[in-house]
């Protein structure tokens, strides 16, 4: 928890605040097209943070199929490695998740800051699904990928050119985007060089300190009375690893959640 805490808490209030909104409008969305003929995918890593804010810290989750598809680790004699998976490799690992699935859509999450990761995996869902696909794109904010160029796949998908596929952009700026301590690890011991395993077996280690985290966060801007309590910095601060620094963070973001639900109420 420590390295979690340590890590968000170095990113200014304002922009954690300015996530957390966005994904209390990733979570409108998603309760607006999930329904008992719809499933929604989560691609590890990068949606789990936005979907984890969205979902807060309740009982009401709207459950997903993750999908192990973001960078990995892997050990060498060398030591331990990042490493992606081939075009080929994350089909066939898409395909093990929801080929036998029965459902009338899927609904993918994900963040966005050129377009390439998610078009890719629209392309997979709508070639082995063959359904419609809903696509909640979660868009970097950051001045340097919002004026970026964007794949063309994406750009057409993003302004529902595309048949078959629905996409709602929410613009946030992704900040967990390549900060691990903020993330899910994904590891890969096969006995084979991962280049040639046709279907890598990739395991999920759950970071649960990111997402007590970003699901307090979730809570802290959707419900007043959870702001108005000590609940929050209970939570994080309880601890002999909080910090002075931790301590005025926690502060500026409860002020910042309780001027949110103020400017709400009138």
């Amino acid at each position: 928890m420590k390295e979690v805490l340590d890590r968000i808490t170095r990113i200014h209030p304002a922009v954690v605040a300015e996530f957390t909104i966005g994904c209390g409008i990733v979570r409108a969305a998603i309760d607006a097209n999930i329904d008992g003929s719809t499933t929604l995918l989560l691609p590890e890593r990068g949606a789990m943070p936005i979907y984890w804010a969205s979902q807060r810290d309740c009982d009401q989750n709207i459950e997903g199929i993750v999908l192990p598809i973001g960078t990995f680790n892997y050990t060498t004699e060398e030591g331990t490695k990042n490493g992606t998976l081939t075009d080929s490799q994350k089909r066939k690992i898409v395909e093990q998740h929801i080929g036998s699935v029965q459902t009338n859509r899927f609904m993918i999450l994900d963040e966005v800051q050129k377009g390439g990761t998610i078009s890719e995996l629209t392309g997979y869902v709508r070639n082995i699904h063959g359904g419609e696909v809903v696509v909640l794109a979660a868009q970097d904010t950051a001045l340097g990928h919002l004026k970026a160029s964007k794949n063309p796949y994406y750009t057409r998908m993003a302004s529902n050119h595309l048949s078959r596929v629905s996409t709602t952009v929410v613009p946030l700026p992704l900040i967990a985007c390549d900060r691990p301590s903020l993330l899910d690890r994904l590891t890969y011991s096969g006995n084979t060089r991962i280049a040639t395993d046709e279907k890598p077996d990739i395991k999920i280690v759950p970071n649960i300190g990111a997402e007590t985290i970003f699901r307090a966060l979730g809570t802290l801007f959707s419900d007043v009375d959870y702001a108005n309590s000590n609940s929050f910095e209970a939570g994080l601060l309880d601890t002999p690893m909080s910090t002075v620094r931790h301590e005025k963070w926690v502060s500026i973001i409860k002020s910042i959640a309780k001027h949110v639900h103020e400017r709400r109420a009138h």
